[in-house]
């Protein structure tokens, strides 16, 4: 992703839910039958309450309920052992973060490496599904209340722990209101590892991360890692960007081609000659096309870039330009546009193009701002 952000503010309360979800699989390793009495004993009577309480609700709430049950019945009938490596692996995946910079490390729990961990990821993702109905808070470690922990509350926690995160996406830089996505504000909730692929961290808070629509409905289900398999493009884990641990801009910087025409060619070239992150960064514009939709949204850019640049060359107080004061206009509006990047939209083009511009189409500018 782009923009760097913090960590939400309940990583307690998903931790909590990923808590449930290994006694499930400790459950699983020790049973080859479901008995309720001995799945209360495993999980705790809370959660069998509130899953049979929806269950005998029954109607579409039911249904990821039911659902689960059924998959959990095919999952315990898998051998023993098997269902033990799973559950090592589980464990292993929880880790992914702390070893983000590890070129040894590997997802473990994937679904395709068998039918058990099929099944298992099945149950697994159910314990996201969850999230949509909403787990009562005790679960998640809250006093009993009338609420419940759903998906807008981790939304709502990236917004306390990320002030400007309501006006930006992390991955465009665009508004989140620019594409309508599932509320009014257009905030999606997306697995950066899709959960398909990774279940095993499918409520892991660093892998649950706030974007826009149009963003989340072009990436889908897309593998950061594996974003293409013609031409294959493959990125190294200790490589692939992540929005809480290695953003685009901090190994990257917009670089721009001059055309005839506006827009100017834009590209991403890796400024750390070790590792290089070309992979990493043609992943970045298969996943988010960017920058491509900011050529294609270059009318607002380069509003924002006159904006700037209009209230600099007001801010000298003179009708008078001439090159050294609009050199210095030039300096202050891409002083402005850097401190706003991340805080206001599309802020973080506009100021790498009016950098490079500075220096490869200074005459062209100054034509273009300074009456004759």
């Amino acid at each position: 992703m782009l923009h760097p952000i913090n960590p939400p503010t309940c990583i307690s309360e998903l931790e909590a839910l990923i808590g449930l979800q290994q006694k499930m699989l400790d459950f699983a390793v020790a049973n080859s039958t479901y008995s309720e009495a001995a799945f209360r004993s495993a999980v705790g009577d809370d959660f069998v309450n509130w899953l049979l309480s929806i269950s005998r609700a029954g109607g579409k709430v039911a249904k990821p309920v039911n659902s689960f049950f059924q998959e959990f019945g095919i999952y315990l009938r898998f051998p023993g052992a098997e269902k033990n490596q799973i559950l090592q692996d589980f464990i292993s995946d929880q880790t992914y973060y702390q070893r983000i910079s590890d070129n040894r490390f590997s997802f473990s729990l994937l679904p395709s490496k068998s039918a058990s961990y099929t099944s298992a990821s099945t149950c697994l993702i159910k314990f996201y599904e969850f999230l949509g109905i909403g787990y009562p808070l005790p679960l998640v470690g809250h006093p009993a209340g009338a609420s419940t922990f759903k998906k807008v509350d981790v939304i709502n926690g990236y917004k306390a722990s990320n002030a400007d995160i309501e006006y930006v996406c992390p991955c465009c830089d665009q508004t989140f209101t620019d594409s309508p996505g599932s509320n009014e504000e257009g905030y999606t909730l997306d697995h950066f590892f899709p959960k398909s692929l990774y279940p095993s961290i499918c409520l892991h808070p660093l892998n649950l991360v706030p974007m826009c629509s149009g963003c989340n409905n072009r990436k889908g289900e897309i593998d950061p890692l594996n974003p293409t398999s013609i031409p294959a493009i493959s990125v190294s884990y200790n490589e692939s960007f992540h929005p809480l641990a290695r953003p685009v801009r901090q190994h990257a910087n917009l670089s721009f081609q001059a055309r005839s025409s506006p827009p100017d060619a834009m590209m991403f070239v890796s400024h750390n000659p070790s590792p290089t992150y070309q992979n990493s960064i043609a992943a970045y514009k298969i996943l988010y096309q960017i920058p491509d939709r900011w050529e294609t949204n270059w009318k607002r850019v380069d509003r924002q870039v006159s904006s700037y640049l209009q209230r600099a060359l007001h801010r000298l107080n003179t009708p008078l330009i001439d090159q050294p004061l609009f050199e210095a206009a030039l300096q202050d509006a891409i002083t402005e546009l850097e401190g706003d990047v991340g805080q206001s939209h599309l802020c973080y083009p506009a100021v790498k193009w009016l950098s490079w511009a500075r220096v490869n189409k200074f005459q062209d500018l100054m034509q273009s701002f300074v009456p004759s």
